[in-house]
């Protein structure tokens, strides 16, 4: 049974709008990395590495993952008591608001404490106690652009996350630098960006009307606390164990190698925008699929999104083995010792994509449970291999705990999706795209070693032989179908 028109070519139509908003967001954040990296410095870079990695960590205690809640709850509440949405907005805002707030005062006030005493570095004080103000900011930012997906507004949540906000950080960034500020712009850059994330997220949600209701409604505290609660626990874990590499590279190395290594990862988490695209216009529709039991239509979706993904980021992931030296040039000759962690996180990064966005569907199932263990493994695991070998080989070790841990869960969580839902992303449709890439592979490979030395030159080159191999190849019937819906509506989502 293949995917029905209507759920391709809004799928379609959605992916192709967040795709392009988020490859010019992520472009701009991109470019505001080389910039401060060029402009100030691997040692501000690494500064700021180090800062932003303590930033994630503790925004995890703002979130309370009630982002996730509110995706999984509105689109079900939409048909079954929509007057109950708007109370279960302001509820999850009212929580990220308080815990967001304890979370920036521990910070700010421990962090001359933190900067000292675990990692040895004076200079990072200033640095954490800016990233405090933007806590709270996090927290609201993250449920306010979630209602909005949940809500099918895509255009105003892209226009937000993927453009008004990294335009700001750039341009703040920017003017302040002109004014002969130094890594103070770019902080301030990021706490003001994320606020005004807030201010646009709140004036979308309030324009939808459904934060009014013509009698009060009760919080739903309670449904909250059931969805969140065991995703807190092991959420936190996992996403601040994400954080240990740069943690531990900050506490065992000089800034600029936390610099080199911050690059290498900033490059390799290019690859997400593809599945990020997907899963945002997919969440909605899976939620609706999974609240009417149509496990047969929730698992064509599963594999569509997969084998979209995967066709995306193959002859990324490929450039990025071959080129790794010539891209990190771009930040600058000293970058370009992260070329072997670069090629790891890539290799890293693929294995996320191409298991499918299993633990989103897990989240979006309500198997809160499985995924709190499952975060608690992974988070364990990646915290006992960065402890075991970033000290003994740096950033390459760092790289190797990311791409060790990524296989193992990214495998049970695969095993788990098909246990409690009896489905799994593949078919035999990916063949052709494999095939492909292999082919691209060795072109860049001769490309390279005969007469071109220019890494765009040979990328250009590659995706085109790669657009071309899969149109001789022979698209299937569903990704025809979605390419119309691309073509023929590229600016509607949901």
């Amino acid at each position: 049974m293949t995917t029905g028109h209507v759920d391709i070519h809004r799928t379609a139509g959605g992916a192709s709008l967040v795709l392009f908003a988020m490859c010019l967001g992520l472009g701009l954040n991109y470019l505001f990395g080389v910039f401060i990296a060029r402009w100030l410095g691997a040692d501000a870079f690494g500064l700021y590495a180090v800062g932003v990695a303590v930033f994630g960590a503790v925004s995890v205690l703002a979130v309370l993952a009630l982002d996730n809640a509110v995706l999984r709850y509105l689109p079900q509440l939409k048909a079954r008591e929509p007057e109950q949405r708007g109370a279960f907005i302001k509820a999850s805002l009212v929580a990220v608001a308080v815990a967001g707030s304890l979370a920036a005062a521990l910070l700010y006030a421990f962090g001359e404490a933190l900067a000292l005493r675990f990692f040895g570095k004076d200079e990072l004080a200033p640095v954490l106690k800016a990233f405090a103000l933007a806590v709270p900011a996090y927290g609201c930012a993250a449920v306010l652009l979630g209602a909005l997906q949940a809500l099918h507004d895509l255009r105003w949540r892209v226009s937000i996350k993927y453009f008004a906000e990294p335009v700001a950080r750039f341009a703040l960034t920017a003017v302040l630098i002109w004014a002969g500020w130094g890594l103070e712009s770019a902080l301030a850059g990021f706490v003001a960006a994320l606020w005004l994330s807030v201010l646009l997220a709140g004036i979308g949600i309030g324009r939808m009307g459904v934060l009014r209701s013509a009698q009060p409604v009760p919080y739903p505290w309670r449904a909250l606390a059931a969805h969140a609660g065991p995703l807190v626990v092991g959420l936190s874990v996992s996403l601040i164990a994400v954080k240990a590499d740069v943690l531990l590279l900050g506490l065992y190395v000089d800034p600029a190698v936390v610099g080199v290594y911050a690059a290498a990862f900033q490059t390799a988490a290019i690859l997400s925008i593809v599945m990020q695209a997907v899963e945002s216009v997919l969440a909605p529709l899976w939620s609706e699929k999974i609240e009417a039991g149509n496990r047969e239509e929730i698992r064509s979706l599963y594999a569509l999104g997969n084998r979209w993904v995967t066709m995306t980021a193959l002859p990324l992931v490929t450039l990025y083995l071959l080129l790794a030296e010539a891209i990190l040039g771009i930040y600058g000759e000293e970058f370009k010792s992260g070329a072997t962690a670069l090629r790891l996180l890539a290799i890293a990064q693929f294995v996320n994509l191409t298991t499918g966005s299993s633990n989103y569907l897990l989240m979006l199932a309500g198997n809160t449970r499985q995924v709190m263990w499952s975060a608690l493994l992974y988070g364990g695991l990646l915290l006992a291999l960065n402890l075991a070998l970033v000290p003994r080989l740096g950033i390459t070790g760092a790289a190797l705990a990311v791409l060790g841990a990524s296989a193992v869960i990214n495998l049970v969580r695969l095993w788990q999706v098909y246990v409690l839902m009896g489905i799994h992303p593949y078919d035999m449709n990916l063949a052709k795209p494999l095939c492909a890439a292999l082919a691209v592979g060795a072109l860049a490979i001769l490309l390279e070693t005969a007469w071109l030395d220019s890494a765009a030159a040979i990328g250009a080159i590659a995706f085109a032989a790669y657009a071309v191999l899969l149109h001789l190849l022979g698209l299937e019937a569903d990704d025809k179908r979605a390419l119309a819906g691309v073509l023929r509506r590229p600016f509607q989502g949901g």
